[in-house]
């Protein structure tokens, strides 16, 4: 599936996307069962040192704190 091939939910409609260190990709899971506002979506884990992450968020506000936090 590529990426502009998934459809986002009703539920969460604000799409962010991230680039993350893939040693800390666990611990950003962990971190986002506990915020059901974040859905993720699918992440692109090709290259060694940076993966490209796609989550879904329920509002603005949201995707805003995200992006403040991971960025």
């Amino acid at each position: 599936m590529r990426y502009n091939e998934i459809a986002t939910p009703v539920s969460h409609p604000h799409v962010v996307t991230i680039y993350i260190d893939p040693t800390e990709f666990r611990d950003f899971e962990r971190r986002m069962e506990n915020h059901p506002e974040l859905l993720l979506f699918d992440y692109d884990s090709s290259s060694s040192d940076r993966w490209l992450v796609r989550i879904g968020c329920a509002s603005e506000a949201a995707a805003d704190r995200l992006t403040a936090a991971w960025g």
